[in-house]
């Protein structure tokens, strides 16, 4: 399968890189990669050596806590969305993220990025909206989180994750949610009777 350089380079124009020289070096340092269910595609701590685009398929993003247990804090899922990281381009990733299912994704050289963001300031532009996409996500799972009791957030998990739903574990959206499995079983529960 995989995708050729000009279906890469129409990926870079849908998302506004508009200067074609632009265009052309990110396709040119970018590369289709097939991901399988339970690959990892990011490890915190390791160096951050490409940006990842997702096209499709569902990733899990956590963090592990002392105990070294898996602490969710979002879902990949969101056609062309990139996984910058938790503070964007940096030296090394802060969070893990693997493949619930199958994934695709296009991964494209930091080296190469920062090369064409000195040379075209809208690539940068791009980049603060990508940033501020994932921070206004984030900020909404915040306010669920500290506004909302078990049922509403997962509610509010059904609305603005349907489609991981019935894609990753009740032990994931649980950690996710703040709660424990068997408060969401009890949560399911209840909904379905209703």
């Amino acid at each position: 399968m995989g995708m050729s350089f000009e279906e890469i380079s129409e990926f870079y124009r849908a998302v506004g890189v508009g200067n074609e020289r632009s265009v052309t070096v990110l396709a040119e340092n970018t590369r289709f990669v097939h991901r399988r269910k339970g690959d990892r595609l990011r490890v915190a701590g390791k160096e951050m050596n490409t940006v990842l685009f997702h096209l499709n398929g569902v990733g899990r993003v956590y963090v592990i806590d002392e105990e070294g247990h898996d602490q969710i804090v979002g879902f990949c899922y969101t056609p062309g969305g990139a996984c910058l990281g938790a503070s964007g381009i940096q030296e090394k990733f802060t969070l893990n993220v693997d493949a619930v299912t199958d994934m695709d994704t296009l991964e494209l050289s930091i080296t190469a990025l920062k090369h064409v963001m000195k040379k075209d300031p809208q690539i940068a532009e791009i980049v603060q909206k990508l940033m501020a996409e994932d921070h206004d996500v984030d900020y909404r799972w915040h306010v669920a989180m500290n506004t909302k009791k078990g049922a509403e957030r997962y509610c509010w998990f059904r609305e603005e994750y349907a489609p991981c739903i019935d894609v990753v574990t009740q032990k994931d959206v649980a950690s996710f949610l703040g709660i424990t499995p068997q408060s969401l079983s009890r949560i399911r529960a209840e909904m379905n009777e209703e």
